[in-house]
């Protein structure tokens, strides 16, 4: 009995396609029509902003619908003519040298290009001028500077100002951003290191899949929303994840039947470097590595046991010494860290300059104790914003929960994720929600490695599978593309239209200053540093202090705290070169009031001077 032939419109996947296409038109319409065309509120600590929510609500479901039948239609497309065949040959043969060139040129291209066009080469933390702060002292041969005269009016949340004046980020990202301090360069230092990060990724990839799924998973880091526009900024958290993932690589050549010395070496550089980074987090995710490499030398004996616990050991204990040398200089303790400086000094200082109110100040920086159920709240509104921000995909983590189908070598990774969620549990939030929830931007490499195992194991799943029109093993591949197409598409404009409009608020009174082409000035602020005009109706910038001068107090314009008229006026005779200016904002614009034309009761004293003492 002949079968019956397979329509046209069924064989070319026409109807899922366009059933993808009007799933997208419905987000779309949505937004449009009853969300403001999705302008939605950030700047949550916990769980997101309404308009925000509403966003992640409808994505979830359009988005799903689209990804859904676009991989339908994308496979049965692809069944025509062998075209998924061509492009899957295409794809996991040749060399891999040029696909690793390729992306590291576009993980350097794409976070210059997120800067300059979408964060208008502004900051969007108060951190990332902290770090800045750090890595020209670190440039210049320093680890603190002395207090500078009027000290008060340096004071802010983040910096420790008793004397010795630094800031309370560890060692690592400041150190890894000094040579572009030196060149003048800072905000494009990330770039290069979200570059550097290819390499060992790929290598990563290719030892735990194939060729064709390494390179797959990474155009995915390539388009990841959260990943790219990361590195455009001067936080420390794509250092951390380069550091991680070249340890990772080292950890995985460490495997090997005769491995080189160098790779127990570069595993014990890759963690330290990371740790001096940001501790926490690497504990987490490089725990499980350092333990499966302890259990992997038990096979070891005599000399080669000794060499490779040199190779390891020498290294982790310079780098080690470092770090609790780095403390000792600042702190005056090698066991105590900048953070715990800055929870000392803002008590000392009544608090006037606090980020957390009297009597809750945390004994290490977002630590809280919870209950279990705090604790699991915790991760459940951080691991729902990774979900969306991460790929920018409906479900970020649906394909990584396919790694299970491959579990043996899935299971260090799933590993790694696991140990970090047991560790962030207590951290008092998961991060601002500007770009990400920052404080999870490193378990970006072990879902993207339980990513490429889960699409290659259901990719064999499906191997012997047959459906009408198609054949079944091209769906993973097919849905990946849907997803990387409508991320580009649907999600990333919205995410980073709203990243536009807190950078051009963030702008405001930069590009006022610029305008008005003073140089040699002194600029009064309040705490209301930044004014939110722009940004849709509850969003709030984390850019909520003035700039924090260069350690040497020579920039053109100095930024400091408005204290009262008469204190800003004594100020003034540390600077005599330098005229005096007060920020203040008046019809949504920044205005710049000369000092000398004020008297006393002209301005409010900034509100800082009225905390309650502890």
């Amino acid at each position: 009995m002949t079968s019956e032939p397979i329509p046209l419109w069924r064989r070319t996947g026409l109807l899922p396609l366009a059933v993808a296409v009007l799933a997208f038109l419905a987000f779309r319409g949505v937004g449009e029509h009853y969300l403001d065309s999705y302008r939605f509120a950030l700047g949550s600590l916990s769980f997101p902003r309404p308009t925000h929510a509403m966003f992640m609500l409808s994505w979830a479901l359009f988005g799903s619908l689209a990804a859904g039948f676009g991989a339908f239609g994308l496979a049965r497309l692809a069944s025509l003519g062998g075209i998924g065949a061509w492009i899957a040959r295409r794809v996991s043969t040749g060399p891999d040298r040029p696909w690793v060139l390729a992306g590291m040129a576009l993980a350097l291209a794409i976070p210059l290009l997120i800067r300059g066009l979408v964060l208008l080469d502004m900051p969007l933390t108060d951190d990332e001028a902290c770090y800045r702060f750090m890595a020209e002292l670190l440039a210049s041969g320093r680890v603190y500077a002395d207090s500078p005269p009027g000290k008060l009016h340096f004071d802010m949340p983040l910096m420790v100002n008793d004397g010795r004046w630094y800031s309370q980020y560890f060692l690592g990202w400041p150190l890894l951003l000094a040579p572009g301090a030196l060149l003048g360069v800072t905000g494009s230092v990330n770039a290069v290191y979200a570059a550097l990060t290819v390499p060992a990724l790929y290598g990563i990839l290719r030892r735990v899949t194939d060729r064709g799924w390494a390179r797959a998973v990474l155009v995915v880091y390539l388009s990841s929303p959260f990943t790219m526009a990361m590195a455009a900024t001067e936080l420390a958290h794509t250092s951390c994840l380069m550091a991680l993932s070249w340890a990772a690589w080292c950890w995985l050549r460490t495997r090997d039947e005769a491995p080189p010395l160098w790779s127990h070496a570069g595993l014990a550089v890759g963690l330290s470097l990371a740790f001096m980074n940001r501790p926490l987090t690497v504990v987490g995710i490089g725990a499980p590595m350092v333990l499966a490499w302890l259990w992997q030398q038990r096979r070891a004996r005599g000399r080669e046991l000794a060499l490779r616990a040199a190779a390891f050991g020498m290294p982790a204990a310079l780098l080690a010494g470092l770090f609790f040398w780095f403390n000792q200089a600042q702190t005056g303790s090698a066991l105590t860290v900048a953070y715990q400086a800055a929870r000392d000094y803002q008590i000392a200082n009544d608090y006037r300059f606090a980020i957390w109110p009297p009597g809750e100040a945390p004994t290490v920086s977002n630590m809280r104790p919870h209950t279990l159920i705090q604790r699991l709240a915790e991760l459940g509104v951080g691991g729902l914003r990774l979900n969306f921000a991460l790929f920018g995909w409906p479900s970020s983590f649906a394909l990584a929960l396919c790694s299970g189908l491959l579990w043996r070598k899935a299971w260090p990774w799933a590993l790694s994720v696991l140990c970090f969620g047991v560790l962030y549990s207590g951290v008092h939030d998961p991060g601002v929600d500007t770009i990400g929830p920052n404080h999870y931007a490193e378990l970006a490499l072990p879902v993207l490695v339980l990513t490429a195992i889960g699409l290659k194991g259901l990719t064999d799943a499906l191997r012997s599978v047959e459906l009408p029109g198609l054949q079944a093993r091209a769906l993973p591949a097919a849905l990946l593309t849907s997803l990387i197409i409508l991320t580009l598409v649907g999600y990333a404009p919205a995410r980073f239209g709203a990243v536009h409009r807190a950078a051009q608020d963030i702008a405001q009174p930069f590009d006022a200053v610029e305008q008005a082409g003073v140089e040699d000035v002194v600029i009064f602020t309040y705490r209301g540093f930044i004014n939110t005009r722009h940004q849709a109706p509850g969003s709030i910038s984390f850019v909520r202090w003035h700039p924090i001068p260069s350690p040497d107090l020579d920039d053109p314009v100095l930024w400091v705290n408005h204290l009262d008229i008469p204190s800003d006026k004594a100020f003034m005779s540390h600077f005599p070169d330098r005229r005096g200016y007060v920020l203040v904002w008046k019809d949504d614009q920044p205005v710049f009031l000369p000092l000398d034309s004020l008297q006393e009761g002209d301005l409010p004293a900034n509100e800082v001077l009225k905390r309650p003492k502890g």
